[in-house]
């Protein structure tokens, strides 16, 4: 997966939860010197890019990182499911104990878990998507960012042919993907309210559950099935996803996000010597997986840099 060229799922879930784990002491430390908001609303501080401060931190982006990878598992029904097949468990021919265990184990914490509607409504509101980013919820839904976020996307692929010519991009197109970088942010800035991150681990938790639950071999067996992907495909049918495209949107997503991370220096400060896109990134790679998942043609998009070059 380093290399933008190939992208794990169990190694995608791995970067979540690390991802998870390294925001959590920088969060738990806000939260307790915040003592003063029972509802603990506020999240760290945010730098300021050129935006009028409206940009995350990279401690933020990485929860977001993490939750875009949600909102895409969101739709391809792993969480639901597992939360489907744990209320029928006593209808299921489990013979196995571990597998009778999982259900049981996961029917309890689901308790502490955010139900679908609770997940979608973030999903709607951080990244609109899912079935609640509907017209009627207003400024709720963040109706921006799937734009942005291809815009962004673009403008890496741009300043990757750029690099075939040439061993740094031209300054109008750094300066181009400076901007749509900063029009990313800016718009994700102004959803970094509300309590992400507890939201994010919780989401986490399930839906690692649910891998391991709709994994698990027992539960295979019950829907005459095996694997993951199958016991999905056998519970969602005839309304099967595309879980190729879901899974490459989600993952290459939450690299590019995670990658901005440590690209921030480079997009806030407009003295910085460094181009954002340099030789051999795993950006581009990353970029050209999330628009041909989303449906950009691609090709069509290679022909039209080169006449413009």
């Amino acid at each position: 997966m380093a290399d933008g060229g190939h992208l794990n799922f169990r190694e995608s879930i791995q970067l979540a939860d690390l991802l998870i784990r390294q925001t959590t002491q920088s969060f738990a430390f806000t939260f307790a010197a915040a003592n003063d908001d029972p509802l603990r609303l506020d999240l760290p501080p945010i730098v300021g890019s050129g935006s009028s401060g409206m940009t995350p931190d990279s401690a933020t982006l990485k929860i977001m990182a993490t939750l875009y990878l949600q909102a895409e598992m969101e739709q391809a029904g792993i969480i639901a499911v597992a939360e489907v097949l744990t209320a029928a468990r006593y209808e299921l021919t489990v013979y196995d104990k571990k597998s009778a265990s999982l259900l049981e184990e996961f029917d309890r914490r689901r308790r502490n878990w955010l139900d679908r509607t609770a997940r979608e409504r973030v999903f709607a509101r951080v990244f609109g998507i899912g079935p609640l980013a509907k017209n009627e919820e207003g400024v709720l839904i963040n109706r921006d960012f799937q734009s942005k976020f291809a815009n962004f996307c673009l403008e890496i692929r741009r300043n990757a042919e750029d690099l075939r010519w040439r061993k740094t991009p031209g300054p109008m197109l750094d300066s181009a993907l400076r901007q749509a970088a900063t029009d990313l942010l800016v718009n994700l800035g102004s959803r970094r309210y509300g309590d992400i991150h507890e939201s994010s681990r919780r989401i986490q938790e399930q839906l690692g559950r649910s891998i391991t639950l709709l994994s698990d071999e027992g539960i295979g067996n019950a829907m005459q099935t095996r694997g993951m992907w199958n016991v999905l495909r056998a519970v969602l049918n005839p309304n099967v996803p595309d879980f190729a495209r879901l899974t490459t949107r989600g993952q290459s997503g939450m690299n590019l996000l995670n990658w901005i991370t440590a690209a921030l220096p480079a997009i806030s400060d407009g003295n910085y010597r460094q181009p954002i896109i340099e030789p051999n990134s795993p950006a581009v790679g990353w970029s050209e997986m999330w628009l041909q998942a989303t449906g950009f043609d691609i090709s069509g998009a290679n022909n039209a840099l080169r006449r413009a070059a």
